[in-house]
């Protein structure tokens, strides 16, 4: 089992100092990234929550990504052929998938609860026992939402596996799933001493999404029953989950893996069309052909839309306040709404440019990559296509929830909540896409291997990560008072660097030809 993992793993990163120095870059850029929100909370004297919510925020991004992710993480993988061939027990290959998914897993819960370790004990200073009881805790943090999800994502693919217009009822399936999760969510926190606080169903539910929290909090805080209760609990849930699965595993297999063909194909003539709306045709069934791929790079730009709509309804206040920021405790600390209003393009930003499609979508082509290049277009034309897809997708909706929020949020910083998102998404495209160049995942087995756990949307995701952490790094370090100039200044940097990254990519003819 460990074997099969092991050479999993080390499909994903070819031995090389560059790339290795290079992962350990991404990480280090990450945990700082993650790390700097994290000691802001710690600077306001939130201390003592941070580790609690960072626990929710890897649970929820677990759970999600588990939906998405599961059933070609544990099913459909390519090689499964290959490995029946090994001499190693069906039931082996079986649990290195387990394992395999866990461990993916487990890399999300790390990238947040180590930053929120770390700022816990460098502002609190607990005993010695808080550093074995959180290391331990972090294991078993992704173990719920990883079963959880795991179950959803698998039933939903192997329910609609059966049915010709397979893919688009597994599309409404994921969001009537992820709309159930946030309304769940947004209830359970919003219900206790409300009206519905009486309620044996809504207060099922409240006590349901808050245990976990309360044993993690309780556990951490050196409650030996809640430790053990944890701890024991995910133990036996995912050892039910792993005998469970071995047992049905290649029945739901061959479920989702099978293709429904049409009886009544018939011949028809085909269309012709240019070479751009060609490509870019090819490049949008490539992407809506992919579930993961949708909502590993959409999922963010929707938290966007829904945060600016919800700001531009409720008001920054109310906002702030759902994100764990009590306005009061701001205003405190000498923060005007004023000033709370420039932070909003930031978060806009952050998430609408945070997961670009152009991170993968070269490793996405894998063995049709040699088809690519062999067409008769010019390799700037298949990078413009590559870029049109993401801005096609993320900047209409982010410019109508930019225009909305100027319309109901007016501010000194109106004009931002429009200019730096589009900004941020330009550049962050034009990174991936570079990024992508450089270190393309193309001979994965599994297209989670390229759409989540290749290096080059790990070193994206990261490194956009810094870049919105550098102007208000800024900001604080260097005591900035015109805090207008600084977002123009951001805004056009921001294009700036898309333009020289773009100029550096055009240039580099041949890169294409080089990947085969």
């Amino acid at each position: 089992m460990f074997k099969l993992t092991i050479l999993y793993y080390r499909s994903l990163l070819k031995p090389g100092i560059t790339r290795y120095a290079l992962m350990a870059l991404v990480i280090v850029v990450m945990l700082a990234s993650v790390g700097t929100q994290a000691f802001g909370m710690g600077m306001l004297g939130a201390a003592s929550s941070v580790p609690p919510l960072f626990f929710l925020a890897a649970t929820f991004l677990t759970l999600i990504t588990a939906i998405t992710s599961s059933s070609k993480q544990l099913f459909g993988f390519r090689d499964l052929d290959t490995q029946l061939s090994w001499p190693f027990a069906a039931r082996t290959i079986v649990a290195s998938r387990i394992l395999i998914f866990y461990v993916s897993e487990l890399a999300f819960a790390a990238m947040l609860l180590l930053p929120a370790y770390a700022v816990y004990a460098w502002f609190l200073r607990p005993e010695w026992w808080f550093y074995p009881t959180a290391l331990i805790l972090l294991f078993v943090t992704p173990v719920l939402p990883c079963i959880v999800g795991a179950i959803l994502g698998s039933l939903l693919a192997f329910v609609t596996a059966k049915f010709r217009l397979g893919k688009a009822l597994e599309y409404i399936g994921f969001i009537v799933i992820f709309a159930a999760i946030m309304v769940f969510s947004f209830a359970s926190g919003q219900m206790t001493g409300g009206a519905l606080a009486g309620s044996p169903v809504f207060g099922f539910m409240d006590k349901l999404s808050s245990t976990p929290i309360e044993l993690f909090t309780n556990a951490l805080n050196g409650d030996v029953y809640n430790f053990c209760l944890l701890i024991g609990g995910s133990v036996l849930l995912f050892a039910a989950f792993a005998v469970i699965l071995g047992r049905v595993f290649f029945k739901v297999n061959s479920a989702i893996t099978s293709k429904r063909t049409r009886s009544d194909y018939k011949l028809k003539i085909s269309k012709r069309s240019g070479a751009f709306a060609a490509l870019i045709g090819k490049e949008f069934r490539i992407y809506f052909a992919s579930p993961l791929y949708v909502f590993n790079t959409i999922f963010l730009v929707i938290i966007a839309a829904l945060i600016g709509g919800a700001g531009g309804v409720l008001g920054i206040e109310k906002i702030l306040s759902l994100l764990g920021l009590p306005p009061e405790t701001l205003y405190e600390n000498g923060i005007t709404l004023d000033q709370i209003a420039f932070f909003f393009p930031f978060l806009l930003a952050y998430f609408a440019a945070l997961s670009p499609t152009t991170s993968c979508t070269i490793s996405i082509e894998g063995k049709r990559l040699e088809s690519l290049v062999a067409l008769p277009v010019s390799e700037s034309r298949v990078y413009i296509v590559k870029l049109a897809v993401n801005l096609i997708l993320y900047l209409p909706l982010m410019i109508l929830v930019g225009l909305f929020m100027m319309l109901r949020i007016p501010s000194l910083y109106s004009p931002y909540y429009v200019a730096l998102p589009a900004a941020y998404i330009i550049l962050s495209a034009v990174l991936g896409l570079g990024i992508n160049l450089l270190l393309p995942k193309l001979n994965w087995t599994s297209e989670s291997q390229a759409i989540k756990q290749s290096a080059s949307v790990f070193a994206t995701t990261f490194i956009n990560m810094a870049l919105f952490a550098v102007p208000i790094i800024i900001l604080f370090a260097f005591k900035i008072e015109n805090w207008g100039a600084l977002l123009l200044i951001t805004t056009l940097g921001a294009v700036a660097l898309a333009a020289v990254l773009w100029g550096i990519i055009s240039a580099y003819k041949g890169r294409l030809r080089e990947l085969l």
